[in-house]
């Protein structure tokens, strides 16, 4: 009788095995009491102090020897203690296996819960489970998001990846049903868990099936298959070890999910930033935009040398009367959007439109000791584009003035931002554009002392500005 409760005892040894991670010291000690107890002419109770699993195991075998006195019955006490010994040795002998199986799916478990990748955490997993026991095929079913897919490796090394899931397979029953499924004769077994015979999602139809939900706080977030084409290629054991190896597979999983959900948001906000910069280097020019963005303000400046170009469309008014509001917007549309290439091209600012007025800026915000030059090129393409396009049935012709001098720039206001420039030049530079003619790039006397060896100009007289007297004007001469 008593042998009988030594050996149920001590097979509680052996299940406990697989929970006593951290504590082989603890085993290795319980195992010496024990032998200790038993190597004398005489069993003696051993004191003990642990886990509340070997604690009771320890109280278990006090009792024992309370109620059996090893003196009576069919065998020795010699061969009784001799038994006692082996049993409990062996028994911890697989205990101590166990904890060292179960070590193996530590370091496994912590490879794959620093990794976030979930390709690389397939390949791990595959790796050291092919190595421990034979497996044909390997799946890894992941939910994530409004997303499933099934990452598998099979014993020829190949990996796929399947994004788009046709069929239910036996991962997703797992997951569904919140099952294990252990199978070492498919062919014959799988109505216990399906209507059909089993198959994995590569068609192969394998005898031996092990698969686990994986879950994490209730949460689904996928399920492990492992597969073999011959019946009882697994055992109880397989599937403890798959078990194990699920807990940490979970974690895995959902950090990589937590991850590539934490990437696509930063992506997504990048996306929205780089639209959000966009639109204000539409609205500003980029110094006063970074420094709009830097302090939530931009501090006016003024500008002591720059080029300013109007332009406007001759006879307007008379033609819009003509068109519908569509068909009006539409063909200045098309001519600004050509003015805006003209001036990005040669480095021009615009500042704004005003009806049919289009008003554009050089040498502001950085400094350009060649801004006449520039305006003077832009403003001969601007030109060449408009009587190019009135031949071939363009609405509009175009006056052109341009002025050089200093300059006030900065926001106006502190919403639906607006860049402006205030000062004489403007004003000048719109009197030389409405003092021009149709056809012709009308010049102030300071933008022609800054272009005059490169140009020839025409000297039209002077008119009189509010506040600046009499000034010069020229037409610029070109081919």
């Amino acid at each position: 009788m008593e042998i009988i409760l030594i050996i149920i005892l001590l097979i509680l040894v052996g299940i406990l095995g697989f929970l006593l991670i951290g504590r082989k010291n603890k085993v290795v000690e319980l195992r010496d009491k024990i032998n200790l107890a038993v190597s004398g002419g005489q069993v003696m109770k051993i004191e003990f102090s642990g886990s509340s699993h070997l604690q009771d195991i320890s109280n278990n075998f006090n009792e024992l020897i309370d109620k059996n006195s090893f003196s009576s019955g069919q065998k020795s006490n010699s061969d009784k203690i001799s038994e006692s010994q082996v049993t409990a040795n062996e028994q911890l002998k697989y205990a101590e296996r166990s904890l060292s199986e179960i070590s193996a799916i530590t370091e496994i478990g912590k490879e794959i819960t620093s990794s976030l990748n979930i390709e690389e955490i397939v390949q791990v997993v595959y790796r050291n489970l092919s190595s421990t026991f034979e497996i044909d095929e390997l799946e890894l079913y992941r939910v994530f998001s409004d997303t499933e897919e099934i990452y598998s490796v099979s014993s020829n090394k190949r990996f796929d990846k399947i994004s788009e899931i046709k069929k239910e397979c036996i991962l997703q029953w797992s997951l569904k049903n919140n099952k294990d499924i252990f199978l070492i004769n498919a062919s014959t077994d799988f109505e216990q868990y399906f209507f059909n015979p089993v198959s994995t999602y590569k068609n192969n139809l394998p005898n031996s099936i092990i698969c686990v939900p994986l879950l994490i706080n209730n949460k689904p977030v996928g399920a492990i298959a492992i597969y073999h084409q011959n019946s009882n290629a697994f055992a109880d054991y397989h599937l403890n070890v798959i078990k194990m190896l699920a807990s940490y597979l979970s974690v895995a999983i959902d950090n990589s999910n937590v991850y590539e959900l934490l990437n696509e948001n930063k992506r997504i906000i990048e996306i929205e930033k780089e639209k959000s910069e966009s639109l204000l280097l539409n609205i500003l020019p980029e110094e006063v935009a970074i420094e709009l963005k830097e302090n939530g303000f931009a501090v006016a400046k003024q500008y002591d040398e720059v080029t300013v170009i109007f332009t406007d469309f001759v006879g307007f008014t008379k033609i819009s009367e003509h068109l519908s509001a569509k068909e009006l917007v539409g063909a200045i549309n098309e001519y600004f959007t050509e003015f805006d290439r003209i001036i990005v091209k040669h480095g021009l600012e615009k500042i704004k439109t005003i009806g049919d007025a289009y008003m554009a800026v050089c040498g502001l915000p950085a400094g350009n000791n060649d801004h006449a030059f520039k305006v003077v090129l832009a403003a001969i393409e601007i030109l060449e584009f408009v009587v190019k396009k009135k031949k071939n049935g363009g609405l509009f012709d175009i006056r052109i003035g341009l002025n050089s001098g200093s300059v006030i720039a900065g926001i106006i206001g502190v919403k639906k931002y607006a860049y402006d420039i205030w000062g004489d030049t403007v004003n000048v530079a719109a009197r030389m554009e409405s003092n021009g003619e149709m056809g012709r790039i009308n010049i102030s006397g300071s933008t022609y002392e800054l272009i005059k060896d490169n140009y020839n100009c025409e000297y039209r007289g002077k008119i009189n500005a509010k506040n600046k007297g009499d000034i010069d004007m020229y037409y610029l001469a070109f081919p």
